[in-house]
């Protein structure tokens, strides 16, 4: 189950999610220049009923059941449930058969470790490093619209990825800043995510 109150742990950076999460931003970034406009966001969803064709009720319509997957610390497992020759199975669905037969497979394994042992020879590494923040631009800055802002971060685990407003800006992974251009005026959320989910986020104006 999900929530609004949910984040990512990574940000989508192709398809349907990154256009959903760029278009949120501009929204935002309106909604915070002109205070004075009513603003609505619907997120709409696929459904699946009579005479409904979309993309979810495409693959659900595949001759093979879909495939659910499982992973811990350990053991990664896959269940497939269909016919040989790949015709449908009536009444048949992931949920239905395949997630229940998943759940039964774990409980045969053995428990995940709680830590990872360290490879024989070397030094264990410390569980907890840096945290991650944000060097530039500080909380609450002023920044000049004119040219480019360079965002600069901390501390965390590689690769970071930065968002202006809920909308990703380009940046190399390797590295742990990455150039945006401001769209106007105004005030805006720069938010940066680490590979582990952490978030770092500050408020600041453009003049």
């Amino acid at each position: 189950m999900f929530t609004e109150d949910m984040q990512p742990r990574s940000m989508p950076r192709t398809g349907f999610g990154k256009d959903s999460v760029e278009v949120e931003g501009y929204v935002r970034g309106f909604s915070r220049r002109r205070p004075e406009v009513g603003i609505s966001m619907l997120r709409l969803a696929n459904i699946i009923g009579p005479g409904i064709r979309t993309s979810l009720t495409d693959y659900f319509s595949l001759p093979a059941i879909p495939v659910p997957f499982g992973f811990d610390a350990r053991q990664v497992a896959a269940v497939w449930i269909g016919r040989p020759d790949g015709t449908p199975l009536p009444g048949a669905t992931g949920r239905s058969l395949a997630l229940p037969l998943l759940g039964r497979v774990f409980d045969l394994l053995p428990p995940a470790p709680r830590t990872v042992a360290p490879l024989p020879g070397r030094a264990a590494v410390a569980e907890a490093g840096p945290s991650l923040r944000l060097l530039f631009p500080p909380p609450d800055a002023v920044l000049q619209g004119d040219g480019p802002v360079l965002l600069r971060a901390m501390g965390g685990r590689r690769p970071l990825t930065f968002l202006v407003d809920g909308a990703p800006v380009p940046a190399p992974p390797a590295q742990r800043q990455a150039s945006w251009q401001p769209g106007g005026p105004g005030f805006y959320a720069i938010t940066v995510l680490d590979a582990d989910g952490v978030s770092a986020r500050v408020p600041v104006r453009v003049r």
